[in-house]
């Protein structure tokens, strides 16, 4: 039983979701129905315009309450200054326990300091993903050994993940299609959306349990609707059956989540009718799952 009589407070991102593809936006697929009794239930902003079309001025907007031309946080390495409010650092000088579960690689991974005001601070991208003490099954001693070790390789990785961000020759080395399908699958670039939520869910458990005295503020960035799309077969199967019958969509669809220069920069020619339809099914049924 917890004792605090403050609100505790989730700001949750769904990372690249249009809010046209809600149903309680009118979206005219079924692609959203837990998310439609929530607003049925609280309040539906029906004008809310990201002050930025990308993670990293949105997210500092999100963390300060100014717009990009004044926090100034738009490309992925431009820290904010110092003297800027955040919200963690308000919520945390209120007597709030600020924490974090992001899925983003460029919030937490990369020094940005948009994590500032964060008490803990857990990212699931890159090759070790940072993840709370919670429901550990291993001995207590092998447990504590093993954390220092991923702290201090993580610690060690972090510099060349940094690099990568601030170096451009570095950046399209990467964005190779030939090395694009190693970092996708070695790299979490879209974190770990199942086990980030297990984890919220088990955190404010053992919270409960041990009877928490300050109230909690908890981020929660998912980044599930972003590329590469890779939704589950039953959620394939509903929104997406011409990704399973169609052989050209399915190999285009293969490709262009290898290929990230594709989605990264402008269309030099239309998509045909096919590989719109894939794309945009392919969303629907991630924003499904």
């Amino acid at each position: 039983m917890t004792t605090q009589t403050r609100p505790d407070i989730l700001l949750i991102v769904l990372d690249t979701l249009r809010a046209d593809r809600l149903s309680c936006y009118g979206y005219a697929r079924e692609t959203s129905p837990n998310l439609d009794a929530f607003a049925r239930s609280g309040v539906l902003f029906e004008r809310a315009i990201s002050p930025a079309q990308w993670t990293i001025p949105a997210h500092a907007s999100f963390f300060t309450g100014e717009y990009p031309t004044t926090h100034m946080t738009n490309q992925i390495y431009d820290k904010h200054s110092e003297a800027m409010v955040t919200l963690a650092g308000t919520l945390q000088q209120a007597g709030y326990h600020t924490v974090g579960f992001c899925n983003n690689p460029l919030l937490g991974l990369v020094e940005n300091d948009l994590d500032r005001g964060f008490e803990e601070f857990y990212n699931y991208g890159g090759p070790l993903p940072h993840r709370p003490a919670i429901g550990d099954s291993r001995p207590r001693r092998l447990g504590r050994l093993t954390q220092r070790v991923v702290r201090q390789l993580r610690h060690a990785i972090s510099p060349v993940q940094d690099a990568f961000a601030r170096n451009n020759l570095l950046l399209r080395v990467a964005l190779h299609p030939r090395i694009v399908p190693l970092w996708q699958r070695y790299i979490n670039f879209k974190g770990n959306t199942v086990q980030s939520v297990r984890d919220v869910l088990g955190y404010m458990r053992a919270r409960r349990r041990k009877g928490a005295e300050r109230p909690l503020f908890a981020f929660i960035n998912l980044m599930e609707t972003h590329l590469p799309f890779g939704p589950r077969p039953r959620f394939i199967r509903k929104f997406a059956p011409c990704y399973r019958e169609d052989r050209e969509a399915r190999t285009f669809m293969q490709e262009y989540n290898r290929e990230h220069y594709r989605w990264m920069v402008p269309l030099t020619e239309p998509l045909t009718d096919l590989q719109d339809q894939v794309i945009n099914n392919m969303y629907d049924a991630e924003v499904a799952y």
